[in-house]
């Protein structure tokens, strides 16, 4: 799966388990493109379904894991980009390519989002709420 622009968010032949689905939040708005190769010498049949489903509620903070790398890196970014040392982390989803870190900001915990190198190297801030939120 390719978000907009191309990069790769997923990709099922080097997941480990349920290597044929992706769960996870698309962090970027416009057009996601999902490529469907047949890696076999005869003709196979598959079924593709595809659900997308709004954030309605934000996920609870964690409570007593340490924050990982990715996310420590998002969390001070984060509280740069925003001049807001209040943040927490709401909740962040793996991917082999990047990781996504969801952050709160401030006392209404105003939804921004991270996209972090799994070493830790933050290359996209941007506020995932409405205007006035910061």
């Amino acid at each position: 799966m390719l978000v907009p622009g191309g990069s790769l968010l997923f990709e099922s032949a080097k997941a480990t388990a349920n290597h044929n689905q992706y769960k996870g939040q698309l962090y970027k708005t416009g057009d996601h493109t999902v490529i469907v190769y047949n890696t076999g010498s005869a003709t196979a049949s598959y079924e593709l379904e595809i659900v997308i489903e709004s954030m309605a509620a934000t996920p609870p903070a964690k409570a007593s894991a340490a924050p990982s790398r990715q996310e420590q890196a998002c969390l001070g970014a984060v509280s740069r980009e925003a001049n807001n040392g209040e943040v927490v982390v709401l909740g962040s989803e793996y991917s082999e390519a990047d990781s996504l870190v969801m952050i709160g900001v401030g006392s209404q915990k105003a939804p921004c989002r991270c996209l972090v190198s799994n070493d830790g190297v933050v290359a996209e801030v941007y506020f995932a709420g409405r205007e006035g939120g910061l």
